[in-house]
């Protein structure tokens, strides 16, 4: 009876392994994925060019630099018709409208170096480039002096004798406007007249031509 048991027993087992497996769903060989929205592309932007602050004066002034380079850059038209004169119209009442503009312009400078006096030398300095140097200063003064006093030499060496002393008269009121002026820029900016000084020489001629010698002794002392 016991061997009747061991054979039933193996016999389920072989109708158990033999029978089919369950179906199984149909797994199809390639899966889409959902499409992801394309995300729009930004449009690049450039950034606005940063323009560096410019170097002014905190006391809201002109600089002396920038008073310098402004009457220069105001006279010189007003050179360029002196020098272009010829013999016949050297004479007082041709010359005295430029002068007269050239004298309300130093005059205007003048006042501006006047609002200087109590500003630190920094600030007295500053351009929008920067600080300049004693020495660069003193080059500007020194252009200025040769722009003026070179077209009264040209003027004088054509003008003729019956003319020749309003002319210098008229030369003479410019003169000691501009001694005006660099005594004043010498009084707010210390230690400018011992460079100036030997930058200035060469105009000792022309400023004794013109008798006012008296306002410069202040740069060349006995020299004149």
């Amino acid at each position: 009876m016991r061997s009747f048991g061991i054979f039933a027993t193996l016999a389920l087992a072989v109708v158990s392994y033999a029978a089919p497996l369950a179906p199984t769903a149909d797994i199809p060989s390639s899966v889409s994925t959902p499409e992801v929205p394309s995300v729009p592309s930004v449009p690049s932007v450039e950034a606005p060019a940063v323009k560096a602050p410019e170097l002014l004066p905190r006391c809201g002034c002109t600089s002396l630099p920038d008073i310098i380079i402004g009457i220069t850059t105001e006279i010189t038209p007003l050179i360029d018709e002196l020098k272009g004169l010829t013999a016949d119209d050297c004479t007082v009442e041709k010359i005295t409208p430029i002068v007269d503009s050239i004298k309300d312009i130093i005059s205007g400078a003048i006042l501006d170096v006047k609002a200087l006096v109590g500003v630190s030398i920094t600030e007295i300095l500053t351009t929008a480039n920067g600080v300049l140097s004693l020495l660069d200063v003193c080059k500007l003064i020194s252009t200025l002096f040769g722009l003026i006093f070179g077209a009264f030499s040209v003027v004088l060496q054509i003008v003729g004798s019956v003319e020749y002393n309003g002319v210098c008269g008229l030369f003479a009121e410019v003169g000691v406007l501009l001694a005006t002026l660099v005594q004043l820029i010498i009084s707010v900016v210390g230690g400018l007249l011992v460079i100036l000084r030997p930058l200035l020489t060469v105009y000792i001629s022309i400023i004794i031509e013109l008798g006012c010698s008296t306002a410069f002794k202040f740069i060349f002392g006995l020299s004149l």
